[in-house]
C-alpha cells in the first residue's frame, strides 16, 4: 500500500471493497492531480454549477447542501477522507 501519496486514502477505500490489480493501482496513481487547500466554510463548487474536475477529500470533512427558504440551506450528504465528492 502506498502511503503518503494524495490518492492513498482512495486506494485504501477501494481495497476494502475488492483487491485492486497493480494496473488499476497504477492508473489511479497516473491520474492528473492538483492539490488545493480550502479553508473552512468555503464552497468547493457552488450550487447549480457543473464541476469540471473531481474532488477527492484528503483530510477533514466536506458536505453537499442545497438552498432552501432564502438564506437557509439543507445538508444533503457528508464526505470524509477518501471520498470523491462530486461523482
Amino acid at each position: 500500500m502506498e502511503t503518503g501519496r494524495p490518492y492513498s486514502r482512495l486506494l485504501q477505500r477501494l481495497e476494502r471493497l475488492n483487491t485492486l490489480s497493480a494496473g488499476d493501482r497504477q492508473r489511479i496513481a497516473d491520474l492528473p492531480l492538483k492539490l488545493v487547500n480550502y479553508p473552512a466554510g468555503r464552497d468547493v463548487v457552488s450550487y447549480g454549477y457543473s464541476p469540471s474536475r473531481c474532488t477527492l477529500v484528503l483530510d477533514g470533512y466536506l458536505c453537499r447542501h442545497k438552498p432552501v427558504l432564502g438564506s437557509r440551506r439543507q445538508i444533503t450528504s457528508f464526505f470524509v477522507a477518501g471520498d470523491i465528492a462530486d461523482l
